[in-house]
């Protein structure tokens, strides 16, 4: 491409190059041009011009003569961004860049122009030319809502804005894809939904998994997807096993409390020798006893809103036995010491009517039904003995648990332990006693009520070694307490007054 000065006219003029695409509005456009020249003017630089055109001059817009060359004003228009090069050695090349652009109408040309060459002329020689397209336009897709609970049927409307402030829109395609879980207009809503204005209103069907939703724009020809969708949290439901713990026979309608419309139940069959249920997709179901006594859960899984939540109940099934209960006290030793106090309790399923018995030479402190509270001996003797209860099980049977008991000097109180004052208005200093100190440490404390039972207090210095520390007593009622202490290795019990 030649540059040139008119020898008659004095004027400068060059060379244009037509490039036949289709610029469209929306779009950016960036050009780069590799390209050198075949020597370097003596008097003035050339300029590469870059321009758009929607056709192509007249041949006539020529200056002089026609096919003679080209004239700047007749052959450059909507973009005209002009630069001047800076040359290289002869036939280098040399990569020239403008601005990213955009254009307001289609366009169809790109046009090169070389121009203003001075008195000498000057070739440029084109190596290529690279046009980059992005779209320009942006839109973005936002919601009334952001979160519902599983069964709420909340409308949700989505808005789509546009970002770029495109212009030529002329419709907008809603993508919620098949088995959305949405209405619209009230009917199940289809994989997508073409309006004309920028908003849509949803609501969801109740109990089903919602879809994200995202969009496109028609505009100018073009199509745009929104830079984001729109995904609705929905947060699950509480449910509850609701049914009877116990089934000592025949049947017992089971249920799940707190499902929401639309979900479904699958529940695990129980222990066929056991228990069996009616149906395992519908709530209630009924649990009809099969014989065989024992323990089982029974388990739901409930869908609802895309997601599976287990809910279980502990359930035992025929009469209970006695093993099915534990009796438990004084820290599991079956050895006690003179004028020791002690409790026991029953653990175990709804059971009744308590009715306990306590070895010769012991006195009830408290009868609490399946809690008791007592005191050994002042002497020794009977050196052994037993503790009985005996109780009424949820089907009715009645059961008997025992525990053995024995007088022996490890049942009793650790020397190593100093307690005062006593009775303890305020304070109850605990310390381990001087000669002890170095091989004793004071690594559990609890006092524990003695009219109830019940623990007041509790302190765990297991990882620690204590010697030394004192329990509020202003904040408890008057009365008589059992000040336990544990050593690492067994407890050692003690009578206090407040």
């Amino acid at each position: 491409m030649g540059t040139r000065v008119d020898p008659s006219a004095g004027i400068s003029s060059g060379t244009a190059y037509a490039i036949g695409y289709t610029f469209k509005i929306g779009y950016n456009y960036a050009v780069t041009v590799d390209m050198g020249y075949t020597a370097t003017p003596s008097t003035a630089f050339p300029k590469l011009t870059l321009s758009t055109r929607t056709a192509l001059p007249n041949p006539n817009d020529t200056d002089p003569i026609v096919c003679g060359p080209v004239n700047n004003s007749k052959w450059i228009s909507s973009i005209g961004i002009t630069k001047a090069v800076v040359y290289p050695s002869q036939q280098a090349v040399q990569t020239y860049s403008p601005s990213a652009f955009s254009v307001s109408a289609q366009q169809n040309y790109l046009v090169l122009t070389i121009s203003d060459g001075g008195a000498s002329t000057t070739t440029a020689l084109i190596n290529k030319v690279t046009i980059t397209e992005t779209a320009s336009a942006s839109f973005s897709i936002s919601s009334s809502i952001s979160s519902l609970a599983c069964g709420a049927t909340t409308p949700a409307d989505f808005t789509v804005n546009n970002v770029g402030g495109s212009t030529g829109i002329t419709g907008y395609t809603w993508n919620l894809g098949a088995n959305n879980g949405w209405l619209y207009q009230g009917s199940p809503a289809p994989p997508t939904i073409g309006t004309g204005g920028n908003t849509l209103q949803l609501v969801p069907d109740c109990g089903k998994a919602l879809s994200s939703v995202s969009a496109t724009v028609a505009a100018n020809g073009n199509n745009y997807n929104t830079s984001n969708n729109i995904t609705i949290a929905v947060s699950q439901p509480s449910y509850l096993l609701d049914g009877a713990s116990s089934l000592c026979s025949g049947s017992e309608n089971y249920s799940i409390t707190g499902m929401v419309c639309n979900s479904t139940v699958l529940w695990e069959a129980p222990p066929s020798p056991q228990a069996t249920l009616s149906s395992l997709t519908t709530s209630p179901t009924i649990l009809t006893y099969a014989g065989t006594s024992g323990n089982f859960t029974l388990k739901a899984n409930v869908t609802s809103c895309g997601v599976t939540i287990p809910v279980t109940k502990p359930i035992h099934v025929g009469a209970y036995t006695s093993s099915d209960y534990t009796l438990t006290g004084n820290n599991g030793s079956i050895y006690w010491c003179p004028n020791q106090s002690m409790s026991y309790y029953v653990g175990g399923q709804n059971a009744s009517n308590y009715n306990w018995t306590v070895p010769t030479g012991w006195t009830t402190l408290y009868n609490g039904g399946s809690y008791i509270a007592i005191k050994a001996p002042s002497g020794t003797y009977p050196p052994t003995g037993s503790i009985d209860v005996s109780f009424t099980e949820p089907c009715g049977a009645t059961l008997t648990k025992s525990q053995f008991m024995a007088y022996s000097s490890s049942g009793c109180t650790n020397p190593c332990y100093t307690y005062s004052p006593n009775p303890a208005p305020y304070y109850l200093n605990v310390n381990v006693a001087s000669g002890c100190i170095g091989s004793t440490y004071i690594r559990k404390i609890e006092l524990v009520r003695a009219s109830t039972g019940v623990s007041v207090y509790y302190q765990d210095y297991s990882f620690g070694n204590v010697t030394s520390t004192s329990i509020t007593m202003t904040s408890y009622p008057s009365g008589n307490y059992y000040l336990r202490i544990y050593d690492g290795s067994s407890w050692s019990s003690y009578n206090v007054a407040h």
